[in-house]
This record gives C-alpha cells, structure tokens and sequence, in this order.
C-alpha cells in the first residue's frame, strides 16, 4: 500500500508539537507565532507573483533560444528555473526541452521530456501536451502509443485537426485502417491552414497509394509545389510505381 504525505499536514503537526513544547514561555510563543504568520503571508502573497514572474521570464528565454537554434543555452535555463519547478506549474520546463530537443532532431529525448511534462500538468494542459508527446511517439516509432494518445484526444475533442493528422499519419506509418486514414486526413485537409496543407497532402497520396484508390496524382502534385521534402515525395510516387507493377 501506498501512503502519501502531504507536506501542509506535516507542517501543522510539527506547529501543534512546536506550541506544546513551548507553552510555558508567552514570549518564546510570540515569537513563533509571529514568524509563522509572516512565512504564511509571505508564502500567499509574495511567493505567486515571483512564480509568474519566473514563468514569464522563462517562456521568454524559450521562444527566444528556439528562435536562435540555441538549445543549449535553453537547457541550462531549465535547470537554473528551481523555483518554477518547486512551486509553479511544473510541466513548463519539461514542454521547453521537449520543444528543445525535437527542433534538434532528438526525438527520443523529446518524447522522454513530455512523458514528464504530461505527468506533472494539470488536467485542462493535459490534451495539448498529450497530443504533442504522441507527435514524438510517431517520430520515434511507437505508433500504438501514439495511435491511443490521438484516438483519446479525438474522443475529448472530435474537431480537434491536429489530432485528425496525426491519427491519419499513425495508421499510414503502420499501414493499417487506411480508409479511416483517408477520412480523416481529407477532415483534416479541409480544416488545415496553409502551414499544414502540403504535409497533409503528402500524406493522404501516401494513404491512397496504399489504399488502392485514385486522385493521389493531383494531391502528390500540390505537395511538391507546396515545398515537401523532394525525397518524401519520390518516395510515395516509387511506391505507386511498385504498387501498380505488382497490379499489373
């Protein structure tokens, strides 16, 4: 059995036992009483705003080190933010190096940063960064855990686009549900920004091709327009190629 003990309970305790002992000295007792009360003010009034104001700071210093590629100057602000991770919300500094590592390349540490980001946010945090940690979990080949992540989220939010994307990409990746992936990638086309619409289009030819269906031409097409990695989209047009040979 698992016993938790939460530090508020310990502290009033400790106070009562503190009080007891010294119940015979009125001026011992004033005393006390008197630094209680100003930890307690101190600790009410003057520690929150310290705490916004090193959670400001530090999503500053994190856009702008992302901003300059400079990952290693954001990890030791992780480090130094004892404060935040004492006593404000604790999955910021997780999140800033899992964003961290994933403009780096490293998406096992990525994906290790928000498992620990997603344990420590609170519940109306938790889908956004559950949706990022599954993006991780895509990029490192984990595609059951990704696969529940998104399905979650869509459960919680069923127009939630990125999830639609991810979900679609997860089930292309493991070559499973492809008409599922189909449905969902073209939702999520519709809905997409102009960011997005070229990955997307990548990969719903990619669903498609596997799929056996038509129309993946034109969306290929749009793709590259769109700026795809040229190698990505060699890929899925090598891939149609082999698929119609084997057809025919």
């Amino acid at each position: 059995m698992k016993v938790e003990i939460q530090l508020r309970w310990v502290l009033i305790l400790a106070s009562c036992v503190v009080l007891f002992l010294l119940r015979g000295n009125r001026l011992a007792i004033s005393i006390y009483v008197t630094v209680v009360t100003l930890g307690i003010a101190l600790y009410v009034f003057w520690l929150p705003r310290r705490v916004a104001a090193a959670e400001q700071k530090f999503t500053r210093e994190l856009l702008r080190f992302l901003s300059k590629g400079d990952h290693q100057a954001l990890d030791r602000a992780a480090r130094k933010a004892w404060l935040i991770r004492r006593f404000g919300r604790a999955h910021l500094i997780p999140e800033g190096r899992a964003l961290a590592a994933g403009a780096a390349g490293d998406h096992e540490a990525e994906r290790a940063f928000y498992l620990e980001a997603v344990r420590n946010a609170p519940p109306e945090e938790r889908v956004r960064l559950e949706v990022n940690l599954a993006a991780a979990e895509l990029a490192t080949k984990h595609y059951d855990e990704a696969e529940g992540r998104y399905r979650a989220a869509l459960r919680r939010r069923p127009d939630f686009t990125v999830a639609m994307a991810g979900l679609g990409r997860v089930l292309v990746a493991k070559n499973e549900e492809l008409g599922e992936a189909v449905t969902l990638l073209r939702r999520a086309l519709e809905l997409s920004d102009a960011r997005e619409r070229s990955l997307l289009q990548l990969t719903l030819a990619e669903a498609l091709v596997r799929s056996g269906q038509s129309g993946w031409e034109p969306l290929l097409s749009e793709a590259r327009d769109g700026g795809v990695s040229p190698d990505e989209a060699d890929r899925v047009a090598a891939l149609a190629s082999s698929q119609s040979a084997m057809r025919g």
